[in-house]
């Protein structure tokens, strides 16, 4: 059933469903689905500047499954061929056709060459297909070693984070999943030391032996913490919409999550988030909305023409200031506080 239903989504579907929260089975489901659909690859053509495969059209959405990263990377087209030669030989053709003994052999250009325009893009997929394949190997490496098994870390490895009123968010979104919760363990009723554990899983996309809920669980009150810290978040997180993107991320992901603190998330991150089951917008942001703006077309007018934006000052407005804003028609209000 899955198998078939992965079949019958246009690329596009596939890159959402293989993002990077979908389960090892479902990314792995969605890899086989994308090889199927190109078995082989292709040579690059000017025909693919305006018709990109499908693993072209998977890798245009960020943060995806490793899994699917790699079935797409293996999938994107390869250099092109030259009369039967590859990319790889061009300084010999381009040698033998610039000397005056070549000059009949080769005569008329080649079919292929297409306008100076039309080279430029093909040159920037070039680009981009080194970046992904840079990117690809970075990951790789990243992976390997996460997987490598270490010795006992023993107390020098666990005492080095340092005391829990100087550790940073970024010291614990570095530490091992291991280290993170023995040192979590030694330091129990610390709030302010979970508050800062919850917002390293901004940054802890490689970690999944300590859940955003294990943390949380921590916490002598892990709604009012919650609150707080969607509340503060440009001053206590900063950063940039993916750091944004995987804190949002993490709270919709919980089990239950009230009106409050939904409204209280950065609006263009939570509107963009999607639900559980790939769903275009996450249930919990819909519902708020709905409450708030209701019926009152005009409201939803305003509510459209919001400076919520995807990076800068603006992206920090919460969600919940600029629905009031839509639907009593008062000014917008101005961003977080760094």
């Amino acid at each position: 059933m899955r198998r078939e239903s992965l079949r019958r989504c246009t690329a596009v579907q596939l890159g959402r469903l293989g993002s990077a929260q979908a389960s090892d089975v479902l990314a792995d489901a969605v890899a086989v689905a994308l090889r199927e659909r190109g078995p082989r690859q292709q040579s690059m053509t000017v025909d693919l500047l305006d018709t990109p495969t499908d693993a072209q059209l998977v890798l245009r959405h960020h943060r995806l499954h490793s899994t699917v990263m790699t079935a797409a990377v293996e999938l994107l087209p390869s250099y092109p061929l030259l009369d039967g030669k590859g990319v790889g030989g061009h300084i010999d053709v381009a040698g033998e056709a610039g000397s005056p003994g070549q000059a009949q052999q080769y005569g008329r250009p080649h079919p292929w060459r297409a306008a100076e325009d039309q080279l430029s893009s093909l040159a920037r997929q070039f680009a981009e297909h080194a970046a992904v394949q840079q990117a690809r190997e970075l990951l790789d490496a990243i992976e390997r070693m996460i997987a490598e098994p270490l010795p006992d870390p023993g107390p020098v490895r666990t005492a080095s984070l340092g005391a829990p009123d100087q550790v940073t968010v970024r010291d614990l979104a570095g530490a091992r999943d291991a280290v993170l919760d023995d040192y979590l363990r030694r330091h129990p009723g610390d709030d302010a030391l979970v508050e800062k554990a919850l917002l390293s899983f901004a940054s802890r996309a490689y970690h999944r032996g300590v859940s955003f809920t294990d943390v949380l669980e921590r916490h002598s009150d892990p709604q009012r913490a919650l609150l707080d810290l969607a509340q503060s978040l440009r001053q206590r997180l900063g950063g940039g919409p993916n750091l944004r993107e995987a804190w949002a991320d993490a709270v919709l992901s919980l089990p239950a999550t009230g009106p409050e603190l939904i409204r209280a998330l950065p609006a263009w991150t939570a509107l963009k988030a999607r639900g559980p089951r790939g769903q275009a917008a996450h249930p919990a942001v819909a519902s708020a909305v709905r409450t708030t703006l209701g019926d009152h077309s005009e409201a939803w007018q305003r509510f459209a023409a919001s400076p919520a934006s995807y990076s800068g000052p603006t992206a920090w407005l919460r969600l919940g200031d600029l629905l009031d804003a839509a639907a009593n028609g008062t000014p917008w209000p101005k961003p977080p506080h760094r």
